[in-house]
């Protein structure tokens, strides 16, 4: 388990539902069930570094 120092359960929630929604990151965000979820930190990484490469454009559809 990794701690990002920062980040608040609000943003991460977030940003798990972004990526959910962006078919290149979707694959880093597991969820067997309603209450546990599983993130591949590579892929988490990817989008954060993808999220701030592209901050001032919208990708909502």
């Amino acid at each position: 388990m990794q701690k990002w120092e920062g980040l608040t359960k609000g943003t991460l929630t977030a940003w798990l539902t972004e990526m959910r929604d962006q078919p290149e990151f979707k694959k880093g965000v597991l969820n067997p069930t309603h209450g546990l979820v599983f993130i591949n930190k590579e892929v988490f990484k990817d989008f954060v570094e993808w999220k701030e490469a592209t901050r001032y454009k919208s990708y909502k559809k």
